[in-house]
């Protein structure tokens, strides 16, 4: 789903053998409980907020973002990990690690629609 034209909001999750329906039910309890345990709103307000989530599915060592390419995107992970870093030279620098239960992106690049500085890539399935 796309808000104002200009952010996605996703959640990922690692390709598994559940079915698409139990996933996406499983995925949108993980984002339910986090929004109640982390901004104290009700699970009704938690349930109007779910539906501007979809899921999306990376396979270990996809890329979430490129660097150079405007971030359009806000991503609560269910399960994986992913890696935030920049190639200066011939070596890639980690920024950042981000892990199940939380979100992921690049700010500044969402915020201000300007290329990306990083790339993130996923370290799991």
């Amino acid at each position: 789903i796309i808000l104002d034209n200009h952010f996605e909001f996703h959640i990922l999750s690692r390709a598994g053998e559940l079915g698409f329906f139990f996933t996406l039910f499983v995925i949108l309890e993980g984002l339910i409980q986090y929004l109640r345990e982390n901004y104290s709103i009700s699970i009704e307000e938690a349930k109007v907020l779910s539906p501007f989530f979809k899921a999306e599915k990376l396979a270990k060592g996809e890329f979430y973002l490129k660097a150079g390419v405007p971030c359009h995107k806000l991503s609560f992970i269910s399960k994986g990990m992913l890696r935030m870093y920049r190639s200066d030279g011939a070596k890639e620098v980690t920024q950042w690690i981000s892990t199940e239960g939380y979100f992921v992106t690049d700010l500044a690049s969402l915020a201000y629609g300007t290329p990306s500085r990083w790339n993130i890539q996923t370290l799991s399935d």
